[in-house]
């Protein structure tokens, strides 16, 4: 099924980008606790912004795709324009009772 192909690939992508950020977001911390300012810690930090501006642009194109490739699942009660993907093709499901006088309203209005 294309859709479990798709989520399986965005998720091990998603792990494979949480790994070098984790591994990034640690040496930032080890070189920023280190006694004076260590001249190469900025290094690591650029490192992790340039990943997450890339993981955002990839993963977030490989999470649309699962999301447009998730099935649609339709109730039982869905009319033909629904089943064909068009629900707007669907009559209206009918006016509102109380509103048009077929059934009283509650007491507490």
């Amino acid at each position: 099924m294309p859709y479990l192909a798709a989520r399986r690939r965005a998720r091990g992508a998603t792990v494979a980008f949480l790994l070098p950020a984790a591994v990034l977001a640690r040496s930032i911390t080890v070189l920023g606790g280190l006694d004076g300012a260590a001249p190469v810690a900025v290094l690591p930090f650029l490192a992790l912004c340039g990943l997450c501006v890339v993981g955002w642009f990839v993963l977030g194109r490989l999470w649309r795709r699962v999301g447009d490739l998730r099935p649609v699942t339709l109730s039982i009660e869905a009319g033909d324009g629904a089943l064909q993907g068009t629900p707007e093709r669907d009559g209206a499901s009918g006016s509102h009772l109380s509103l048009s006088g077929e059934v009283a309203p509650p007491t507490r209005w």
